[in-house]
């Protein structure tokens, strides 16, 4: 079996795929219920797909133009979930490396190239209609721990965050990367624990429907109850 059956926990990040972030803007959507619709009919697919001991639980973070996603889940139910990201990703890329083609096509030669910025609707159309594709680009590995003696979490969870973006200006430049790094993982740890203490106050054993009503309850307000939890976008 060698390391097939370790539980794992590891933390992506990544970018919202532009099929998505560009209709989102072109429909005028709310941010909430667009990404609502994306990410909850591919992640709940992708949940389908893996049973116990491969089932996956964890968290996925929408900011309106980047995620946060915590997956705890087997070695081998990791390696097939990177994968299909990846896969995903060069498709996407694809689209846009043939779009760019397409916007400099006939351009007169002392013209600067144009850049790709945004697809068409008819081509966020049809991306959408491949489902298999994830709603994500530009994932990167944050961090991964093994030999986990048991999950923190007990559900796969989907919690987009209705905000406007905010300007990296906005930040402070005077802080490391490391030192944001570190904060920024110690509120995902926090957060974990949190959520799978909060839900089981006032009960003394697991009852999976009243957990869920209790969690489902206190992610919708999480950020404003809780904002020192919840990472900044």
């Amino acid at each position: 079996m060698g390391r097939t059956n370790i539980l794992y926990s590891i933390v992506l990040v990544g970018k919202v795929s532009p099929h998505v972030a560009d209709r989102r803007e072109v429909a005028g959507m709310v941010i909430q219920s667009f990404n609502n619709h994306f990410f909850k009919a591919y992640f709940e697919g992708l949940l389908m797909q893996f049973k116990p001991p491969d089932q996956i639980t964890g968290l996925l973070l929408i900011y309106p133009y980047h995620v946060v996603n915590i997956i705890e889940t087997s070695f081998r139910t990791m390696m097939r979930i990177l994968r299909a990201l990846n896969e995903s990703e060069r498709i996407i890329n694809c689209y846009i490396a043939h779009y760019t083609e397409a916007l400099n096509k006939d351009l007169p030669e002392d013209e600067e190239p144009r850049r790709f910025t945004c697809f068409d609707e008819a081509t966020m159309e049809e991306i959408s209609e491949r489902p298999t594709l994830a709603p994500l680009i530009h994932n990167r590995i944050l961090f991964v721990k093994d030999n986990l003696v048991h999950r923190i979490y007990r559900t796969y969870e989907v919690l987009p965050f209705d905000m406007e973006p905010v300007s990296l200006n906005q930040y402070d430049s005077s802080e490391s990367d490391e030192k944001r790094f570190l904060e920024t993982l110690s509120q995902l740890i926090r957060l974990g624990v949190f959520l799978s203490e909060e839900p089981m106050k006032g009960q003394e054993e697991y009852v999976p429907e009243i957990f869920k009503m209790k969690l489902t309850k206190i992610l919708r307000h999480l950020r404003e109850e809780h904002p020192e939890l919840v990472p900044q976008q």
